[in-house]
Protein backbone atom coordinates (compact mmCIF):
# COMPACT_ATOMS: atom_id res chain seq x y z
CA UNK A 1 0.00 0.00 0.00
CA UNK A 2 1.41 3.63 -0.53
CA UNK A 3 -0.42 6.28 1.68
CA UNK A 4 1.13 10.09 1.71
CA UNK A 5 4.82 9.09 0.64
CA UNK A 6 5.19 6.25 2.23
CA UNK A 7 5.54 2.64 0.79
CA UNK A 8 3.64 0.15 3.67
CA UNK A 9 3.93 -3.81 3.49
CA UNK A 10 1.80 -6.19 5.50
CA UNK A 11 2.07 -9.83 6.30
CA UNK A 12 -0.71 -11.62 8.21
CA UNK A 13 0.05 -12.28 11.94
CA UNK A 14 -2.11 -14.77 14.41
CA UNK A 15 0.20 -13.96 17.09
CA UNK A 16 -0.19 -10.46 18.25
CA UNK A 17 -0.97 -9.81 22.21
CA UNK A 18 -3.51 -7.55 22.99
CA UNK A 19 -5.23 -6.95 26.11
CA UNK A 20 -8.66 -8.20 26.62
CA UNK A 21 -10.97 -6.43 28.96
CA UNK A 22 -13.73 -9.32 29.64
CA UNK A 23 -10.42 -12.07 31.13
CA UNK A 24 -8.54 -9.46 32.29
CA UNK A 25 -5.24 -10.81 30.30
CA UNK A 26 -3.39 -10.89 27.26
CA UNK A 27 -4.38 -12.45 24.46
CA UNK A 28 -3.33 -13.62 21.06
CA UNK A 29 -5.16 -11.77 18.35
CA UNK A 30 -5.33 -12.38 14.17
CA UNK A 31 -4.22 -9.03 12.35
CA UNK A 32 -1.33 -8.08 10.08
CA UNK A 33 2.09 -7.30 10.49
CA UNK A 34 2.76 -4.47 8.75
CA UNK A 35 6.63 -2.13 7.62
CA UNK A 36 6.67 0.97 6.66
CA UNK A 37 9.67 2.64 3.87
CA UNK A 38 10.44 5.80 1.81
CA UNK A 39 7.96 5.91 -0.89
CA UNK A 40 11.06 5.57 -3.24
CA UNK A 41 12.45 3.01 -1.45
CA UNK A 42 12.24 0.38 -3.99
CA UNK A 43 14.37 -2.37 -2.86
CA UNK A 44 13.08 -1.86 0.96
CA UNK A 45 16.52 -1.45 2.29
CA UNK A 46 15.93 0.97 5.22
CA UNK A 47 12.44 0.58 7.17
CA UNK A 48 11.51 3.43 9.00
CA UNK A 49 8.95 1.72 11.69
CA UNK A 50 6.89 -1.40 12.10
CA UNK A 51 3.87 -1.71 14.01
CA UNK A 52 0.69 -4.33 14.19
CA UNK A 53 -2.95 -4.17 14.14
CA UNK A 54 -5.21 -6.85 15.10
CA UNK A 55 -8.84 -7.45 14.26
CA UNK A 56 -11.07 -6.37 17.15
CA UNK A 57 -8.76 -3.54 18.74
CA UNK A 58 -7.73 -1.60 15.96
CA UNK A 59 -9.29 -2.74 12.78
CA UNK A 60 -12.87 -4.45 12.88
CA UNK A 61 -11.69 -7.46 10.59
CA UNK A 62 -9.29 -8.60 8.67
CA UNK A 63 -10.71 -7.53 5.40
CA UNK A 64 -8.45 -5.61 2.82
CA UNK A 65 -10.63 -2.33 3.62
CA UNK A 66 -10.05 -2.52 7.18
CA UNK A 67 -6.44 -2.94 6.65
CA UNK A 68 -5.77 -0.32 4.47
CA UNK A 69 -7.73 2.04 7.02
CA UNK A 70 -6.00 0.94 9.95
CA UNK A 71 -2.40 1.26 7.81
CA UNK A 72 -4.28 5.12 7.58
CA UNK A 73 -4.78 5.45 10.39
CA UNK A 74 -1.76 4.96 12.10
CA UNK A 75 0.52 6.59 9.61
CA UNK A 76 -1.36 9.92 10.27
CA UNK A 77 -1.01 9.55 13.99
CA UNK A 78 2.57 8.82 13.22
CA UNK A 79 2.98 10.77 10.73
CA UNK A 80 5.60 13.48 12.24
CA UNK A 81 8.08 10.72 13.37
CA UNK A 82 8.04 8.82 9.92
CA UNK A 83 8.99 12.29 7.98
CA UNK A 84 11.75 12.62 10.68
CA UNK A 85 12.57 9.11 10.29
CA UNK A 86 12.34 9.88 6.13
CA UNK A 87 14.07 12.75 6.35
CA UNK A 88 17.57 11.45 8.40
CA UNK A 89 17.95 8.47 5.93
CA UNK A 90 17.65 10.75 3.12
CA UNK A 91 20.35 12.80 4.55
CA UNK A 92 22.64 9.75 5.58
CA UNK A 93 22.41 8.62 1.64
CA UNK A 94 23.36 11.89 0.85
CA UNK A 95 26.64 12.04 3.10
CA UNK A 96 27.34 8.58 1.30
CA UNK A 97 27.22 9.97 -2.46
CA UNK A 98 29.40 12.85 -1.29
CA UNK A 99 31.67 10.81 0.22
CA UNK A 100 31.43 8.41 -2.64
CA UNK A 101 32.21 11.39 -5.26
CA UNK A 102 34.94 12.46 -2.77
CA UNK A 103 36.80 9.10 -2.75
CA UNK A 104 36.30 9.48 -6.73
CA UNK A 105 37.76 12.77 -7.11
CA UNK A 106 40.90 11.43 -4.37
CA UNK A 107 41.74 9.08 -6.71
CA UNK A 108 43.34 11.52 -9.45
CA UNK A 109 43.94 14.38 -6.92
CA UNK A 110 45.71 14.45 -3.43
CA UNK A 111 46.94 17.06 -1.08
CA UNK A 112 46.40 20.95 -1.63
CA UNK A 113 45.05 20.36 -5.12
CA UNK A 114 42.12 18.02 -3.48
CA UNK A 115 41.31 20.37 -1.24
CA UNK A 116 41.41 23.26 -3.62
CA UNK A 117 39.11 21.22 -5.73
CA UNK A 118 36.55 20.50 -2.76
CA UNK A 119 36.65 23.57 -1.47
CA UNK A 120 36.77 26.00 -4.35
CA UNK A 121 35.35 24.05 -7.61
CA UNK A 122 32.80 22.14 -5.26
CA UNK A 123 31.81 24.79 -2.51
CA UNK A 124 32.70 22.16 0.15
CA UNK A 125 33.41 23.64 3.67
CA UNK A 126 36.40 22.52 5.63
CA UNK A 127 33.96 20.01 7.90
CA UNK A 128 32.09 18.96 5.05
CA UNK A 129 35.42 17.69 4.30
CA UNK A 130 35.72 16.25 7.63
CA UNK A 131 32.68 14.60 7.54
CA UNK A 132 33.45 13.20 4.02
CA UNK A 133 36.22 10.96 5.94
CA UNK A 134 39.08 13.41 4.55
CA UNK A 135 40.73 14.33 8.08
CA UNK A 136 44.55 14.16 5.97
CA UNK A 137 43.02 17.52 4.66
CA UNK A 138 43.03 18.96 7.97
CA UNK A 139 46.61 20.72 7.63
CA UNK A 140 45.14 23.01 4.65
CA UNK A 141 41.91 24.62 6.11
CA UNK A 142 41.56 27.45 7.58
CA UNK A 143 42.59 27.53 11.34
CA UNK A 144 40.73 29.97 12.91
CA UNK A 145 37.52 28.59 11.36
CA UNK A 146 38.07 25.00 11.91
CA UNK A 147 38.79 25.92 15.72
CA UNK A 148 35.70 27.79 15.70
CA UNK A 149 34.09 24.68 14.50
CA UNK A 150 35.18 22.56 16.87
CA UNK A 151 34.31 24.91 19.75
CA UNK A 152 31.11 25.36 18.63
CA UNK A 153 30.44 21.30 18.50
CA UNK A 154 31.84 21.62 22.38
CA UNK A 155 29.26 23.86 23.62
CA UNK A 156 26.57 22.52 21.80
CA UNK A 157 27.18 18.95 22.77
CA UNK A 158 28.09 19.64 26.12
CA UNK A 159 25.48 22.09 26.98
CA UNK A 160 22.81 19.08 25.93
CA UNK A 161 24.77 15.75 27.31
CA UNK A 162 25.50 17.62 30.94
CA UNK A 163 22.94 16.93 33.81
CA UNK A 164 25.17 19.17 36.12
CA UNK A 165 26.82 22.14 33.94
CA UNK A 166 30.03 20.64 34.26
CA UNK A 167 31.62 18.30 31.41
CA UNK A 168 35.02 16.46 30.41
CA UNK A 169 35.66 16.20 27.26
CA UNK A 170 39.06 14.39 26.41
CA UNK A 171 41.31 15.79 23.71
CA UNK A 172 41.67 12.42 22.10
CA UNK A 173 37.80 12.09 21.53
CA UNK A 174 38.24 15.58 19.54
CA UNK A 175 41.32 14.53 17.79
CA UNK A 176 39.73 11.36 16.30
CA UNK A 177 36.49 13.87 14.84
CA UNK A 178 38.31 16.37 13.81
CA UNK A 179 41.30 15.15 12.55
CA UNK A 180 43.65 17.52 14.58
CA UNK A 181 46.59 16.60 17.21
CA UNK A 182 45.88 17.93 20.91
CA UNK A 183 47.72 18.85 23.03
CA UNK A 184 50.47 18.54 20.68
CA UNK A 185 49.62 20.99 18.30
CA UNK A 186 49.89 23.49 20.50
CA UNK A 187 48.47 26.60 18.08
CA UNK A 188 45.63 24.72 17.26
CA UNK A 189 44.34 23.93 20.80
CA UNK A 190 45.23 27.74 21.95
CA UNK A 191 42.75 29.06 19.03
CA UNK A 192 40.14 27.08 20.19
CA UNK A 193 40.39 27.79 23.66
CA UNK A 194 40.23 31.29 22.54
CA UNK A 195 36.86 30.76 20.30
CA UNK A 196 35.83 29.10 23.56
CA UNK A 197 36.57 32.16 25.83
CA UNK A 198 34.25 34.29 23.13
CA UNK A 199 30.95 32.20 24.68
CA UNK A 200 31.71 33.82 27.79
CA UNK A 201 28.01 34.34 28.63
CA UNK A 202 27.73 30.35 28.01
CA UNK A 203 30.95 28.75 29.50
CA UNK A 204 31.45 29.94 33.76
CA UNK A 205 34.68 28.13 33.37
CA UNK A 206 37.04 26.57 31.47
CA UNK A 207 40.51 24.38 31.66
CA UNK A 208 42.14 22.86 28.63
CA UNK A 209 45.83 22.16 30.23
CA UNK A 210 44.78 18.42 29.99
CA UNK A 211 41.70 17.97 28.60
CA UNK A 212 38.69 20.36 27.69
CA UNK A 213 37.13 20.75 31.06
CA UNK A 214 34.27 22.94 30.98
CA UNK A 215 31.26 24.76 33.52
CA UNK A 216 28.34 26.10 31.55
CA UNK A 217 25.56 28.38 33.33
CA UNK A 218 22.72 25.71 33.72
CA UNK A 219 20.13 28.27 31.95
CA UNK A 220 21.83 26.79 28.56
CA UNK A 221 21.73 23.34 29.65
CA UNK A 222 18.28 21.66 28.97
CA UNK A 223 18.82 18.36 31.49
CA UNK A 224 20.54 20.18 34.38
CA UNK A 225 19.54 18.46 37.86
CA UNK A 226 20.25 20.69 40.23
CA UNK A 227 21.03 24.24 40.64
CA UNK A 228 23.97 23.80 42.35
CA UNK A 229 25.57 26.52 39.62
CA UNK A 230 25.30 29.80 40.00
CA UNK A 231 23.59 31.22 37.19
CA UNK A 232 24.96 34.36 35.29
CA UNK A 233 23.27 37.27 37.07
CA UNK A 234 24.79 39.67 34.27
CA UNK A 235 28.62 39.71 35.24
CA UNK A 236 30.53 38.13 32.81
CA UNK A 237 33.38 35.54 34.09
CA UNK A 238 36.94 36.84 34.07
CA UNK A 239 39.11 34.09 32.97
CA UNK A 240 42.76 34.06 33.54
CA UNK A 241 44.87 32.74 30.43
CA UNK A 242 46.77 30.13 30.93
CA UNK A 243 50.53 30.01 30.19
Amino acid sequence: MRYRGFIITSTPDSGIERYDRESSQDVLCNGYYCQIYDGDDDQYANQLDDFCIAEGHEIKDCSSGELERGIARYVDDHYDDLVEEQQYYFAKRQSELIGRLVCWIGETESGEELYHTLSEVVGMKDDEIRAAGFTSLVPYFNREGYAQTIAEYLIDEGTNDTYSGNLHVPFSEINKRYGVNLPTNKEMLDLIRDALLEHGDIISDLETSEDFDMMFYTMYCPYVEDDGIAEDDGERPQFIPQM
